[in-house]
Formats: C-alpha cells, sequence, structure tokens
C-alpha cells in the first residue's frame, strides 16, 4: 500500500496534468466551513466543475486508515462526481477492483476515466442509485463488496434502499461508509439500521468533516477497534465537549463557575 503523502502527491499530480487542482479543506480560520467548504472540490483555473464535493482530508485519512486494516479487494463508489474520493481509494487499493458510478456527472465520469487510464482494475460507469447496484456489484465485483463508500443521493429513504440492497452483498469482514450522515441530516434513516440488519456494527465518526457513518460486519482485530473508537465518540461524550469549549471562551469575560446555561423547555411548547 502506498503512504498516504505519496497518495496525496499523486492526486495532485494526476489532477493538474489535466490542467485541474482540488480545492477546499483550507483551515476554518480562512474558509468558514459553510457550504461545504470543509470538503475537496475540483476546479480549472476559472470554475469549479462541480457543485458536488468529494470526501475531506480528514475523511480520507481515516478511510486510508480502515483500508489500511481491512486490506478490500473488491471496492464499491456510489456516487463519482469528478472523482476525488475514487481517486483517492484507487490509490490505496492498487491491486483491488474498483467500480465508481454516477448518474449525472458524466463529464466527470470521463475525467476519472482519464485519471484513472494506467491503473488496474479500475471502472468508473454511468449509474444510478440504487436501481442499478445490483447489476453493477455482480457484473463487476462478483456479487461481493469488501468496501462501501456512499456519497451519491442524500435522503433517508435512498440511504435506506441502498442498505437493503448492500446488506446482501457485503463479504464477511467488511465495511460500508456512509457519507455526510450529520452535514445532510440523515441521522434518522441512519439510526434505523440496525433495526433491518443485527449483524453488522453501526458507528458514528463524530471526528470527521461530515460525521461519516459506518456499517461494520465481521470481527476486528483488537487494534482496528481501537482505531476506529477514537474516531465514533459518542454524541454526549461530544456535547459536554461543546459545552466545555463554550464555557472555556465565555471565562474569559465572566468567571467559569458563574456560567449557568438556561434551560431549553421541552416540546410541545404552548
Amino acid at each position: 500500500m502506498l503512504s498516504i503523502e505519496v497518495v496525496f502527491s499523486r492526486m495532485h499530480s494526476l489532477y493538474r496534468n489535466l490542467g485541474l487542482q482540488i480545492l477546499g479543506g483550507y483551515s476554518n480560520y480562512l474558509v468558514q466551513p459553510t457550504n461545504g467548504a470543509q470538503f475537496n472540490f475540483v476546479a480549472d483555473d476559472t470554475f469549479l466543475k462541480s457543485t458536488s464535493g468529494g470526501i475531506a482530508n480528514d475523511e480520507a485519512t481515516f478511510l486510508y486508515g480502515i483500508c489500511r486494516f481491512l486490506q478490500p479487494k473488491k471496492i464499491l463508489v456510489i456516487g463519482n462526481s469528478y472523482g476525488v474520493s475514487t481517486l483517492f481509494l484507487s490509490l490505496v487499493n492498487l491491486e483491488s477492483d474498483l467500480v465508481a458510478l454516477d448518474k449525472f456527472r458524466v463529464n466527470g465520469n470521463a475525467v476519472t476515466r482519464e485519471l484513472l487510464k494506467d491503473m488496474h482494475h479500475k471502472t468508473v460507469i454511468e449509474g444510478s442509485t440504487p436501481e442499478d447496484l445490483i447489476a453493477i456489484i455482480d457484473r463487476y465485483l462478483g456479487g461481493a463488496v469488501d468496501f462501501c463508500l456512499i456519497d451519491a443521493v442524500h435522503t433517508d429513504e435512498v440511504q435506506t434502499a441502498e442498505f437493503k440492497i448492500l446488506q446482501r452483498y457485503m463479504s464477511a469482514k467488511s465495511v460500508i461508509v456512509f457519507h455526510d450522515v450529520i452535514s445532510t441530516d440523515l441521522m434518522k434513516s441512519f439510526n434505523q439500521l440496525r433495526d433491518l440488519d443485527n449483524t453488522f456494527d453501526f458507528k458514528l465518526a463524530t471526528k470527521t468533516s461530515s460525521g461519516l457513518g459506518l456499517a461494520i460486519k465481521g470481527d476486528l482485530e483488537p487494534e482496528f477497534e481501537s482505531y476506529l473508537a477514537y474516531f465514533t465518540q459518542n454524541l454526549d461524550t461530544v456535547s459536554r465537549f461543546s459545552l466545555a469549549i463554550d464555557t472555556l471562551n465565555l471565562s474569559r469575560y465572566f468567571p467559569a463557575e458563574s456560567i449557568k446555561a438556561f434551560k431549553i423547555p421541552p416540546h410541545p411548547q404552548t
């Protein structure tokens, strides 16, 4: 497996060779993380090629670790856009079979094919989710998936439909990654997935830009479990930390012990 610094280096070079560049992921002190500025966008010297951003740099780093532990051989990318996530996963998993699909951004698919032209077993196709998933998995991945990244249609209905299909095709040790679970308010359906299949362990990666959701199948070695635990602290812990940071900021002006937050009334409110 290539080192992560080589992966980022090659991504930069491959896009520049096509007259393109990856924008985004800047310090929050430079660009506020609104409208997806924390994610990666492909642009030429004048225009963004798409308003759909790929995985953020912190998410790429997190997924690199997952791939290093998992060593997936069959990879599915749902939602290609202009190829940031697809190229990253292809470089990380050079010997693996990978298929990526996107229905609408056909120019983005063509760009991605050019980026991947010197790599083996990498395919980018026009396809729709969830309608085409079964045929794509059977044709290109031999009916089994070790790693899947979902980053296409961000609705509760589609996220649920995609999982209902994927649960039948994920291998004995595999991971599904749901992008944008927190950032696009997909928590309702993500929490309900547990009721559909208890053979998966569901985790929320609260230390990632979009709030990645994970569905993990199979027993993991302790080191892998510990790695995931680092990135998936529960929401109660996050809430308590947020309150502590708010108190720390206010304590520059008021003694910390004097800060008493107003209680929020429950619903329904009259």
